[in-house]
């Protein structure tokens, strides 16, 4: 990647990077592009997933709580606190 390169990818992120700040960020970038990089080549490689390196997870492996034989919906909204009919009522922290 070029600075240029850096320098247009930051003005599309509205960041005003000056130079000194372009250079402590470049070596950063750069990673973080090696980074996608690798994982598109994983997301698309074939044999990825088929090696020694995948991992087959059994239901033993989830808690109870969280597989089919869970509680009725209702259930689940009415130990929820504060319900409104069939949904949940959440407060606005904002």
């Amino acid at each position: 990647m070029k600075r240029t390169d850096l320098q247009e990818t930051a003005a599309l992120a509205h960041l005003t990077l000056d130079e000194s700040e372009l250079i402590r960020a470049f070596p950063a970038f750069e990673q973080m592009l090696e980074f996608f990089a690798a994982m598109q080549g994983a997301a698309t490689d074939p044999s990825v997933g088929s090696s020694a390196h995948s991992r087959v997870v059994s239901a033993a492996h989830f808690r109870p709580d969280t597989t089919d034989s869970c509680t009725e919906p209702m259930d689940l909204i009415t130990n929820a606190g504060e319900h409104d009919g069939r949904f949940i009522v959440i407060p606005n922290v904002l």
